[in-house]
């Protein structure tokens, strides 16, 4: 995959949440993403995204009616496109995945200590970001191999130490908006000097 571009002062585009599932017109976001990426941005796989080839399956009966009736509105080349997406992007010392960088073909959810423990064994990367829920959090692991976690708080600047490895939830890179607690965004996190 080309190297994401830069535009309006961001240094790269990175398209890491479901693409489809959500929107009126899933055709045409599709059609935009497929553009992004020609132009040099990454997008990823969700897992809205991966059901409209593998099925709806596991989905909460919502999703899987929404999944069906995005099937139909999207062309052969928007679902082969979406079938290419990969499930990880990395750009530097940075991870992108849509789920968690322990298994993310199996779209598990970072949402605890535990699962971020996982995400860390995973990678060696200094920063991860997923966004496959829809509530931001933050983990940290400090050299001495502790993890915390916290959820950021609206207007609170979080000092990211380059000595610890973060995991940042809910990025929200390309989606609708969730919840009203402030997302923790890739932007936020690339101006740290690792």
């Amino acid at each position: 995959m080309p190297r994401p571009r830069t535009a309006r002062g961001h240094r790269s585009f990175h398209f890491s949440r479901r693409l489809v599932g959500y929107g009126a017109d899933p055709g045409f976001a599709v059609d935009t993403i497929m553009r992004e990426v020609d132009a040099g941005a990454a997008a990823l796989l969700g897992n809205h995204d991966d059901a409209i080839a593998s099925g709806s399956i596991g989905m909460n009966s919502v999703a899987a009616e929404a999944l069906d009736w995005t099937r139909i509105q999207l062309n052969s080349a928007q679902r082969e496109f979406l079938t290419q997406l990969p499930l990880t992007f990395e750009e530097g010392q940075r991870l992108f995945v849509h789920a968690s960088a322990h298994a993310p073909e199996h779209w598990q959810y970072v949402t605890s200590v535990e699962s971020a423990s996982r995400n860390f064994m995973a990678t060696r990367a200094q920063s991860t970001f997923c966004d496959h829920v829809h509530v931001p959090a933050l983990f940290h692991l400090s050299p001495t191999e502790k993890i915390a976690g916290f959820e950021p708080v609206q207007s609170v600047e979080i000092p990211l130490l380059a000595p610890r490895r973060w995991v940042a939830v809910s990025a929200r890179s390309v989606s609708r908006v969730t919840t009203t607690r402030p997302p923790v965004t890739a932007r936020s996190m690339s101006n740290v000097t690792y």
